[in-house]
């Protein structure tokens, strides 16, 4: 009687002391689980918190680029705001006393959304770095190569404006000499091109990864780190 239920003792005592080293294993991997599901959580907010910030900082930057372009632009011809730039954007019965300052405010309305989208863009795409260094260092690089790509337009756009022919203009009804004619095109085609240069930046940015070293298929690799 005592050798059967001596062993009948000793497994419940194994089974005891292995159910609780089960539980106690299971909670610790419990524990390690909500651990970084934690870390995973506050690495997404933070990491959104900073793509928010940065996407309304190019918005900024863009609208203060947009108050700097006009105001040269207006110096080169303040027929092109008078004329054209101030009805387009309602200015025919006010602001007209104060054009440099209604020239900064269609600035700022001219790029304020172009921020937004090019912030958009490159926040989406920066989403597949891995920490909070890499995205500054990925979305300076962009915002710096955005604006060298639309400095480098605007300068082909002056100059392109100066070796224009001005007949079209004219044929449109344009009053003035020949001189603010010619500048009124100039700032025409300073801004055409600097939009252009913005579309070419973004293009050049999105695609870059793919562009660079294709025999290792980085670009690729990037994009499943998107995904």
């Amino acid at each position: 009687m005592r050798s059967f239920l001596s062993p009948e003792i000793f497994i419940s005592r194994r089974m005891f002391i292995f159910g609780r080293q089960n539980s106690a294993r299971f909670h610790s991997q419990l524990r390690e689980a909500a651990k970084r599901c934690a870390t995973a959580e506050n690495h997404i907010m933070k990491k959104t918190a900073i793509l928010v910030i940065l996407t309304i900082s190019i918005v900024v930057l863009t609208s203060i680029f947009g108050v700097i372009n006009n105001q040269i632009s207006y110096s080169i011809s303040p027929e092109f705001f008078t004329k054209s730039m101030f009805p387009r954007f309602g200015f025919v019965e006010y602001g007209l006393d104060t054009p440099r300052l209604t020239a900064a405010i269609i600035g700022i309305w001219s790029t304020w959304w172009l921020g937004l989208i090019i912030g958009l863009i490159y926040s989406i795409i920066s989403l597949s770095k891995n920490n909070t260094k890499t995205i500054f260092s990925y979305l300076t690089n962009a915002i710096l190569t955005t604006f060298i790509f639309v400095f480098a337009s605007g300068i082909l756009g002056f100059i392109f404006g100066k070796i224009s022919l001005t007949n079209v203009i004219i044929n449109r009804g344009f009053s003035g000499s020949q001189e603010q004619l010619k500048n009124f095109v100039t700032v025409g085609y300073i801004h055409d091109f600097e939009y252009g240069g913005a579309i070419l930046a973004i293009l050049f940015v999105t695609l870059k990864p793919f562009l660079k070293r294709p025999s290792h298929n980085s670009g690729f690799k990037q994009l499943r780190s998107f995904f």
